[in-house]
């Protein structure tokens, strides 16, 4: 994804936190959102839907896609609030939507009518708050064709009774058994990140910049951004450790540490660096909170 743009650009923007979500204040009351007219118009509306589902959905696509969707109540936003989810290069940024009663309000923009708010999704996209460049690509359609194809249940297996059955129920769970259900909490997670780092080689010992990938329990690293086949994938369900460390010379470094090497690497900035300490712990705490 793009990120700045040019002082003369006629793309809007659009203003966000930290947390990336643009808190518009709606002035009137919101009960009389036109919920069916947003259905009507909107094929990327998905009605009431919560942060994590617009994100578990968006981050099966590609950079720019993106929905509408209505805050639930529960996430503390007042009803009938709207908010737009986009998907970017590294995870999904959600912009709230105001309305007033009478018009919808995103950034400066404001549109009288459902009819002329769709006018904003006719521009290629918009800046954030933060300057980068939010880029609007395909919406994901609220209705989606699914095969109607499903496994036969060919038998069931039995235990046994008695004694038996409850001996086998109550027998320790193997090594292996607990590393499944690692890898399902870890595929469950919408947590993935892609993108250069720079890498300390293990036998030259020379830094080498790579394209790095972390998607369910696997962290890939690449030759070049583009390459069917990674040079290697560590298994994060064997990761002991990610950290950040200091690196004579070298500043926004970090550590992973594996069973049988540590990973030394360091990204562009400082916040690049956090972001991808971030995830990859993410994914050890998945792991841990089934071992503890």
């Amino acid at each position: 994804m793009d990120e700045g743009g040019d002082e003369g650009s006629s793309v809007p923007t659009v203003g966000c936190s930290a947390s990336d979500v643009d808190t518009i204040e709606a002035t009137r009351d919101v009960d009389t959102l036109p919920r069916q007219e947003l259905l009507t118009v909107f094929s990327f509306f998905h009605g009431i839907m919560t942060r994590h589902a617009a994100e578990t959905l968006l981050l099966h696509g590609g950079p720019g896609m993106y929905l509408l969707r209505e805050i639930p109540s529960e996430e503390g936003e007042r009803t009938g609030t709207l908010c737009l989810s986009v998907r970017n290069l590294h995870a999904v940024s959600h912009f709230l939507v105001s309305w007033n009663g009478k018009e919808f309000q995103i950034g400066p923009s404001v549109y009288s009518s459902v009819q002329t708010f769709a006018d904003f999704f006719a521009c290629p996209g918009f800046f954030d708050g933060n300057g980068n460049k939010i880029t609007l690509g395909s919406p994901y359609p609220r209705e989606v064709y699914e095969k109607h194809l499903y496994d036969k249940v060919q038998t069931q297996m039995e235990w046994g009774s008695g004694v038996e059955s409850s001996r086998r129920r109550k027998k320790k769970k193997k090594p292996q058994d607990e590393r499944c259900r690692s890898m399902q909490i870890l595929r469950a997670s919408t947590e993935s990140k892609e993108g250069y780092l720079t890498k300390l080689g293990k036998v030259r010992k020379t830094w080498k910049v790579r394209w790095f990938s972390v998607t369910k329990n696997e962290f890939r690293y690449y030759n070049q951004r583009g390459d069917s086949q990674p040079i290697r994938v560590l298994d994060l369900c064997e990761c002991k450790r990610v950290e950040r460390t200091e690196v004579p010379g070298k500043f926004h470094a970090f550590c992973v540490e594996m069973p049988t090497r540590e990973f030394l690497m360091y990204a562009a900035t400082e916040d690049e660096a956090d972001a991808w300490v971030a995830v990859l712990q993410a994914k050890l705490e998945a792991v841990q909170s089934l071992t503890s």
